[in-house]
């Protein structure tokens, strides 16, 4: 799992994310459902219809950001080293 704190620090902060899916492996898909906590991509063409499509449709937008938000600040406790160990306390079941 090589995850990027920024996708926990967007999350966190209610921002909807757009996030590519061209990487396999990175951990995304074990913690967070694509379509429910973050909006994914695998093309520059995808990236740009989903951009458009979510800018004409601000609420699903708002509701996938506050699910992502909801699934970061429910199961990641707040301080830096729990914080970077969260996803792999997930993974082992903790």
């Amino acid at each position: 799992m090589d995850m990027n704190m920024r996708v926990f620090e967007t999350l966190a902060n209610g921002q909807c994310m757009l996030l590519t899916n061209t990487y396999d492996g990175l951990g995304y898909e074990e913690l967070f459902e694509e379509g429910r906590h973050y909006i994914g991509f695998r093309t520059e063409e995808e990236a740009v219809q989903k951009a458009l499509y979510y800018s004409k449709n601000p609420e699903e937008a708002i509701e996938i950001a506050r699910e992502g938000q909801r699934r970061v600040l429910e199961t990641t406790p707040m301080h830096t080293g729990a914080v970077r160990s969260w996803p792999l306390s997930l993974k082992a079941g903790r």
